[in-house]
């Protein structure tokens, strides 16, 4: 078994530049926004929270969640229990993923 240490949870802006940019939870259960280079239109500020109330303020920031689940333990709306090991296909997660609109819970 390796070392998990990030998922992709959704996708959001940063909170500086309000760039399109991946949202992941780190090993401990965080969300974390990593800008991308000012040449492809980013600032390439990295944002990282550390608590709940911090999670919640960066999960407003995303506009699509890659699984319920996710939603809900970030955004306030109950506690899911969040299972951040990746499964054994790791690098097809994100291709095969749902994504799921924050404002309906539709399947996009």
């Amino acid at each position: 078994m390796s070392e998990v240490k990030s998922v992709v949870v959704g996708y959001g802006s940063c909170p500086i530049c309000d760039h399109p940019e991946t949202v992941k939870a780190n090993k401990k259960g965080h969300l974390y926004i990593y800008c991308s280079h000012v040449a492809d239109g980013g600032c390439q500020v990295g944002t990282t929270s550390r608590s709940d109330a911090g999670d919640e303020r960066l999960a407003a920031r995303v506009r699509k969640w890659v699984k319920p689940e996710y939603r809900a333990a970030f955004s306030g709306d109950g506690g899911a229990d969040l299972d951040l090991e990746p499964d054994d296909d790791d690098d097809d997660e994100i291709l095969e993923a749902e994504i799921y609109d924050d404002d309906d819970d539709t399947e996009i």
